[in-house]
């Protein structure tokens, strides 16, 4: 089970960004305006902003922190498109090989 985190623990610049998020949503929240009308105003498309909104009711502000990527620094690659680039390395290998061979 996942650890419960104090807002406190991240960041400022993780908080303050939440708070941005915040205050985006806050007229939605507070005074019922729609996400339709936030989303034209502050240029944030409504898939996102129903996001937030989600994730405040759900988890508060700390539900607005940007959580880092669990795939970062990896790239996806279809086993097909793999498959490819492994066969080309070697026919290239091969070819190689043989020019030395030719060589000496």
């Amino acid at each position: 089970m996942e650890s419960k985190r104090l807002l406190s623990s991240y960041s400022e610049t993780n908080r303050q960004i939440a708070m941005e998020k915040y205050y985006i949503i806050q007229p939605y929240l507070i005074d019922g305006v729609s996400i339709k009308e936030i989303s034209s105003i502050k240029s944030v498309s409504k898939r996102t902003l129903h996001y937030w909104v989600k994730q405040y009711q759900a988890h508060g502000l700390i539900g607005l922190i940007t959580k880092p990527r669990s795939d970062l620094g990896t790239i996806r690659v279809d086993d097909l498109i793999r498959h490819e680039v492994e066969q080309i390395h070697l026919s290239v290998e091969a070819a190689r090989d043989s020019l030395v061979i030719g060589i000496k």
